[in-house]
């Protein structure tokens, strides 16, 4: 999600109104957006297509392993709730 906000700033001629953009990002939407901009933006020249094949696999590879901590975590708090209620 991207959120933009509005707050006030006061400075030395008045209030200036400043935005903000907030990220809220999965731990694999971070770490892809990380390695994926210092990869992509950065690379000097064309990006071979070789690689650009290889990113696609490991980011469908990252969405699994997010997917799969996010089960594991459900798992925990729930085994975590039920040993509460015992």
């Amino acid at each position: 999600y991207h959120i933009v906000v509005e707050y006030p700033v006061q400075m030395m001629n008045g209030q200036k109104k400043i935005l903000a953009e907030i990220q809220v990002r999965t731990l694999e939407m971070n770490f892809w957006a990380t390695i994926e901009h210092s990869l992509n933006y950065k690379f000097d020249g064309e990006f071979p297509k070789e690689l650009r094949t290889r990113l696609q696999k490991a980011s469908v590879k990252s969405y699994e392993l997010d997917k799969e901590m996010s089960e594991i975590r459900k798992q925990i708090l729930l085994a975590q709730k039920e040993q509460k209620d015992v």
